[in-house]
C-alpha cells in the first residue's frame, strides 16, 4: 500500500509540474526554437537556439536566471531544482516538448543525466503516429522517454507501454503525468524480444525498436543495440505483434535494417511473417554503413572507455563487412490485420540508379540540413561538408578511376581521417551521391 502511495504520489507532482510548464507555454516556446532552428525532428538544440532563461533551465539543465517561482516549488517537489551561486539547475533530467506533448530525457551531447535517449528518429515516429488512424487500445514497445506513449493516450487511446530499461519505464510514466494522461497509461518493464505474442490483444501497436548493428565483441546501451545483425528486436515485433493485434487493428513500425543495393535486408521476413496481413513498407532514408558505423563508435564509446576510436571503427568495419551490410536503411512500416494479404515497397530513397559517369558536371551538397540524410547530423559534418565542397573536383575525378566511397575518401581526405576517424564518416555520406559510386 506504501509502494502504492508513493507512486500517486510521485504521479501528482509530475503533473503538477506538468501544468505549470503548461502555463508558461513551454511547449509553444520549445517549438518555436526548433523551427526557427531549421530543425523540426531535432529533439536537442544548442544553446545558440534561443536567448530564454527557461528554455536555458530545462532543455540545457542550467540557467544564471531564476525560474519563476511556481517552477522552482514544482521542481524541487521531484527532487529536480538546485540553486547556487553559479546558478539555477535541473537534476535527474532534461526536458523538450513536440507536438505540445512535454518529454523527459537525456540531451546528446551533455552529461548524462536519466540513461533516456531520445532522438530524430522519436519525434518522426511521433509525426507518424498522429496521422494514423488508431482507437480502442494501443501496445508501446519500447517506449523510450514515453513520447510516442503519451502521443498514443493524447489521441483517446488506453495505452501499455513496454520497455526493457527500468529508466525508460520510469521516464514514460513521468512524462505521461507531464502531459495530465497518466490515466490512460500503463507501464510495465518488459523484454520484447521474450514476452510478444502473448494473449492480449489490442486495436493499434506501435514500435520503434532499436536496430543498430552492435558485434558481441562490443558494449552498447540498451536503447540503441538490436544485436550482432541489428535485428533482434525488430524481428520480436514483426514476429510477435502481429498475432497481438485484433481483427482489422493496426501495427505501426519505425525500423532500421541493414542492407544493400536492392534495400533493406529484413523485408523478406517481414512479409513472410505477416501471414494473411497487409503490408505497405516505406523505405525512407539509406545511410552508408561507413557512416552509420561512426555514430555507433560514438556512441559505444562511453560503453567501451579501453578501447580507441580507431579500434571501434576497426571493430566495426570487420563485422559490418562479414554482413556483407553496405548501406543502413530507415524504414516505416503499417501492418493491417485484414487478411487480404497484400504487399507494397514504396523506396524514397532516390538511390536506385545506375552506376557509371554522368555527362552533367554533379553540384555537391549545399548543406541544407533538411537535404542530408538522418542520421549524419550526430557526427560534426559541417567541416567535412566545408572539405568536400574545396576539394569536390577532385573528389570527382577520384570515384570516376576508383567507384568505391573508401578509396575515394581515402585518397582525397586521408588527412581529416587521420585528425577525426570517427566524425570523418560523415564524408561518406555526405559523397554518396557521386557519380561513379556504385
Amino acid at each position: 500500500m506504501t509502494e502504492r502511495h508513493d507512486q500517486n504520489t510521485t504521479s501528482a507532482h509530475w503533473a503538477r509540474l506538468g501544468q505549470v510548464m503548461r502555463d508558461l507555454d513551454w511547449a509553444l516556446r520549445t517549438e518555436s526554437y526548433r523551427h526557427a532552428a531549421g530543425a523540426p525532428h531535432q529533439p536537442w538544440l544548442p544553446a545558440e537556439a534561443a536567448d530564454d532563461p527557461l528554455y536555458h533551465l530545462l532543455h540545457l539543465g542550467e540557467s544564471q536566471a531564476a525560474p519563476p517561482p511556481e517552477l522552482a516549488a514544482a521542481l524541487a517537489e521531484l527532487g529536480l531544482y538546485g540553486a547556487s551561486e553559479r546558478g539555477h539547475r535541473t537534476a535527474g533530467h532534461y526536458f523538450t516538448a513536440f507536438r505540445g506533448l512535454v518529454t523527459v530525457a537525456d540531451h546528446h551531447g551533455r552529461p548524462a543525466r536519466s540513461g533516456v535517449y531520445l532522438g530524430e528518429d522519436g519525434l518522426a515516429f511521433t509525426d507518424r503516429l498522429l496521422s494514423a488512424h488508431a482507437h480502442g487500445t494501443a501496445l508501446d514497445i519500447g517506449s523510450g522517454s514515453g513520447l510516442t506513449t503519451s502521443a498514443l493516450a493524447a489521441r483517446g487511446l488506453h495505452t501499455t507501454a513496454l520497455d526493457i530499461s527500468a529508466d525508460c519505464v520510469a521516464a514514460t510514466a513521468a512524462t505521461a503525468a507531464l502531459n495530465g494522461l497518466a490515466q490512460r497509461v500503463e507501464t510495465a518493464q518488459a523484454d520484447a524480444t521474450k514476452t510478444l505474442g502473448g494473449g492480449e490483444r489490442y486495436d493499434f501497436i506501435a514500435s520503434n525498436p532499436p536496430g543498430v548493428v552492435v558485434p558481441e565483441t562490443l558494449d552498447y546501451g540498451p536503447g540503441g543495440n538490436g544485436g550482432p545483425d541489428g535485428l533482434a528486436v525488430v524481428r520480436a515485433v514483426t514476429g510477435g505483434a502481429p498475432r497481438m493485434l485484433r481483427d482489422g487493428g493496426t501495427l505501426l513500425m519505425r525500423f532500421e535494417s541493414p542492407g544493400d543495393a536492392r534495400g533493406p535486408r529484413i523485408l523478406e521476413e517481414i512479409f513472410e511473417q505477416a501471414g494473411g496481413s497487409s503490408v505497405f513498407v516505406t523505405v525512407q532514408s539509406r545511410l552508408p554503413m561507413r557512416t552509420r558505423s561512426g555514430l555507433t563508435a560514438l556512441r559505444a564509446a562511453a560503453h567501451n572507455p579501453e578501447l580507441s576510436p580507431a579500434e571501434l571503427l576497426r571493430r566495426l568495419d570487420a563485422h559490418t563487412d562479414a554482413l556483407g551490410a553496405e548501406s543502413f536503411y530507415t524504414s516505416f512500416m503499417l501492418l493491417r490485420r485484414d487478411g487480404r494479404a497484400r504487399r507494397e515497397v514504396h523506396d524514397l530513397t532516390g538511390r536506385r540508379r545506375t552506376a557509371g559517369p554522368v555527362s552533367a558536371r554533379p553540384e555537391p551538397p549545399n548543406g541544407d540540413v533538411s537535404q542530408l540524410p538522418p542520421g549524419v547530423t550526430g557526427l560534426d559534418w559541417q567541416p567535412h561538408l566545408r572539405l568536400v565542397r574545396e576539394r569536390w573536383d577532385d573528389a570527382a575525378a577520384a570515384a570516376r578511376r576508383q567507384g568505391a566511397l573508401d578509396a575515394v575518401v581515402a585518397e582525397v581526405f586521408g588527412d581529416a581521417v587521420e585528425r577525426d576517424p570517427v566524425h570523418s564518416r560523415s564524408l561518406h555520406a555526405l559523397l554518396s551521391g557521386l557519380p561513379g559510386i556504385a
